[in-house]
């Protein structure tokens, strides 16, 4: 690898880019644009994901199995914000690492676990949306909070599987001092094709699944609505045709099962706001990482816009989420009314 890559870790994606080489020296706080964003950004994380949170604790209707991995998703949002943002806005704020390798290991462990843990947890949503329209009757009939939990605790498993050995042998043996090269893994030899199987498989193979399910997930929902509505004229045409011929209702005459689950509608919508949240936020973020890794590109300015996206993720999801469901926009005016 080149001596640009091997300085420049895979996911610290809170770096700032004002740490050039005429000022590393530096160990002076300098409150700018960068520390200024992080810490807003924080604070609206934090305060948009408590609120659709409390909400979903509130809303029994909210409970369901489904919720689970959008629970979990901000939940993830959550405790990055409150445990590893405060360190984002450290790093903006100083142009050295002063503060030890513990602290160090800690916001690599959060950098890349967490937001391997928010990637994924869209891909949790997207897989099962295909499950729930390419096998309703399976789906409804074995999706259930246990599974949904099993599939989140395996989701996390898997992750600190993966990526923990890493931490572990870049904390122990290979990270480079951080007063002179910043709190990073050092992806060298070694390391790299560890960090290049994790940036592939972990990144960016669930963003490449997200947005080419949702095509086929729209193509089965599709059909699964056109043939909702083709049973219901024939029911309505049915019920018209013995109008004149009253008589009590038989066992054979009772409304047919539904074709999709309840709340099939609200996912659907979620999904969608969802995979847009992923093209627009996390999608350029893993274009400039995997450009690095295999054509050893830079692009400043991409990576820089490439970073701001991927912190509105953490505003943008819970706010599609109000957008989506009507209780939390209910909730949400309730909340402007007693304000005034």
């Amino acid at each position: 690898m080149s001596d640009f890559y091997n300085n420049l870790t895979i996911h610290q994606m809170n770096v700032s880019t004002q740490n050039t080489s005429d000022n590393l020296t530096s160990s002076t706080a300098v409150w700018g644009s960068s520390a200024s964003f992080s810490l807003t950004i924080l604070l609206i994380t934090v305060l948009a994901n408590l609120f659709v949170l409390s909400a979903f604790v509130c809303h029994k209707s909210l409970q369901t199995p489904f919720h689970v991995y959008l629970i979990n998703l901000l939940v993830t949002y959550l405790a990055y914000a409150v445990l590893f943002m405060p360190l984002e806005v450290i790093t903006n704020l100083y142009t050295t690492w002063w503060l030890g390798s513990a602290v160090c290991t800690y916001s690599i462990y959060g950098i890349w676990v967490f937001q391997a843990g928010m990637i994924n947890s869209h891909l949790l949503i997207t897989i099962n949306r295909i499950w729930a329209v390419t096998f309703p009757h399976s789906y409804r009939l074995r999706h259930t909070g246990r599974v949904a939990l099993l599939s989140v605790a395996g989701m996390w498993i898997c992750l600190h599987c993966a990526l923990l050995p890493g931490i572990i042998l870049d904390a122990m043996y290979y990270r480079l001092p951080e007063d002179r090269t910043g709190c990073m893994i050092n992806t060298n030899d070694t390391l790299g094709g560890w960090s290049m199987a994790v940036q592939i498989v972990i990144y960016d193979v669930p963003d490449a699944i997200i947005l080419l399910a949702y095509p086929i997930i729209c193509y089965q929902t599709f059909v699964a609505r056109r043939a909702r509505l083709k049973h219901m004229r024939v029911s309505h045409l049915s019920s018209v045709g013995t109008v004149q011929r009253p008589h009590s209702v038989g066992p054979s005459e009772q409304p047919a099962p539904r074709l999709a689950p309840k709340g099939a509608g609200h996912a659907f919508t979620l999904l969608t706001v969802m995979t847009f949240c992923i093209l627009l936020c996390y999608f350029p973020n893993q274009v400039y990482y995997t450009a690095i890794i295999f054509y050893q590109d830079n692009w400043p300015g991409f990576f820089r816009i490439s970073c701001i996206l991927f912190d509105l993720a953490g505003v943008i999801d819970p706010l599609f989420a109000v957008l989506t469901f009507r209780s939390l926009r209910s909730k949400l005016r309730r909340l402007f009314r007693y304000s005034k």
